[in-house]
């Protein structure tokens, strides 16, 4: 529950810093998205999953 609170704080910062930097700059920050793997991970599912699907 914290933990959520503060990551929701963090986000609502960034927000704020990068509308900041518009309004001072006026150049919006650019996104830099990650490169998708080409080849994708399955996951193994957790032991709890696994005796929640076997009950």
């Amino acid at each position: 529950m914290l933990k959520k609170l503060i990551s929701k704080k963090k986000r609502q910062l960034k927000k704020q810093a990068k509308k900041a930097m518009y309004e001072a700059t006026g150049v919006k920050p650019i996104k830099i998205k990650k490169p998708k793997p080409l080849i994708k991970i399955k996951r193994k599912p957790s032991f709890k999953r696994i005796i929640k699907k076997l009950f």
